[in-house]
C-alpha cells in the first residue's frame, strides 16, 4: 500500500481523528454523516450508512461475517486473511482511498455545508483507487530500469536505496509515532510503531523524524530519504534553524 494510505489507515485504526465522541466541548455528538449514532471511530469509518453503502458498491466484496464483535484492528486483521500479497494490496489501497473520501466528506459536510452526493463519491474513490494502481506500476518500472522517481517537484536520487516516511499523532500528551521503510532494490517494506510522552504535535513529528535516524544509522546504513509532512519541521531542518517550539530544540539539535 501507498505510505500516503497507509498512514491515513493507520490513523483510524489507532482513533487519531478528532471525531465528535472525543470532543467534551461539543454536546451533539452524533454523526454528521447520518444523524443516527455517536460519531465514533468504529461508527464513521465502518458503520455509517454512507460508508457501508460505498464500501459494499466498491470492487471488493467486503462483508461483515464474523466481524460484529470486532474492533477495527481486528476486522483489519480478519479482512487481510487468505489474501495474496497483491490481492491484499488492492484491498487495502481501496480501504484506504474509502476511509480517505469519508474524512474529507465529513469536513466538507461540517465546515462548508456541502452534503454528500454518493453517486460522485463512488466516482472519486474509484479514480483515487486507480491512481495508486497507476503510481504502483510506474514505481515497479522505475524500480526495475533503475531511473529516478519524482515526487511532486522533489526528486529522489536513483543511487539512493532506502526510502522513509514518517508520520505522528497526538493525543492528550501522548504521541503515536510511525515510520515506514522502503527498499528501492529489494521492494521490501516495513513498519515501525510507538508511543511517546510529548507536549505538543510538533515535538512527536520531530521524534519521528529522530527516530528514524536512530533506526537506520543503527543498522549502518550510509544514506537514506526521510519523508515528512510536517512542512514547518522540515523548512526550519532544511535552513538549519531551530523551529518554533523550544521544548523540540533538544531534539532537533540531536537531528
Amino acid at each position: 500500500m501507498h505510505f500516503r494510505l497507509s498512514i491515513m489507515v493507520w490513523r483510524v485504526l489507532i482513533g487519531a481523528f478528532p471525531v465528535r465522541e472525543k470532543l467534551v466541548f461539543i454536546p451533539d455528538k452524533s454523526c454528521l454523516l447520518c444523524n443516527a449514532k455517536v460519531e465514533s471511530s468504529f461508527h464513521l469509518f465502518w458503520e455509517c450508512p454512507l460508508e457501508k453503502a460505498l464500501r459494499f458498491s466498491g470492487p471488493f466484496l467486503v462483508v461483515p461475517h464474523d466481524l460484529s464483535d470486532l474492533d477495527l484492528i481486528n476486522i483489519v486483521l480478519k479482512l487481510h486473511e487468505g489474501l495474496s500479497q497483491d490481492e491484499s494490496w488492492k484491498l487495502f489501497t481501496f480501504i484506504g482511498c474509502l476511509f480517505t473520501s469519508i474524512w474529507e466528506t465529513r469536513n466538507s459536510l461540517l465546515f462548508r455545508n456541502i452534503k454528500p452526493d454518493i453517486l460522485q463519491l463512488r466516482k472519486m474513490i474509484m479514480l483515487r483507487y486507480q491512481m495508486f494502481v497507476s503510481i504502483r506500476a510506474t514505481v515497479d518500472n522505475q524500480a526495475v530500469s533503475g531511473t529516478t522517481i519524482f515526487h511532486g517537484r522533489e526528486v529522489i536520487p536513483s543511487s539512493a536505496n532506502v526510502f522513509c516516511v514518517t508520520d505522528a499523532s497526538w493525543i492528550g500528551g501522548v504521541a503515536s509515532l510511525v515510520v515506514g521503510k522502503s527498499d528501492r532494490n529489494t521492494a521490501f517494506r516495513e513498519w515501525f510503531t510507538k508511543k511517546c510522552k510529548v507536549d505538543s504535535t510538533m515535538e512527536a513529528e520531530i521524534l519521528a523524524i529522530l527516530w528514524t535516524l536512530k533506526i537506520y544509522c543503527d543498522a549502518g546504513l550510509p544514506s537514506i530519504i526521510i519523508a515528512s509532512d510536517a512542512l514547518l519541521v522540515v523548512h526550519a531542518l532544511q535552513s538549519k534553524h531551530y523551529p518554533p517550539c523550544w521544548k523540540a530544540r533538544p531534539f532537533v539539535a540531536e537531528i
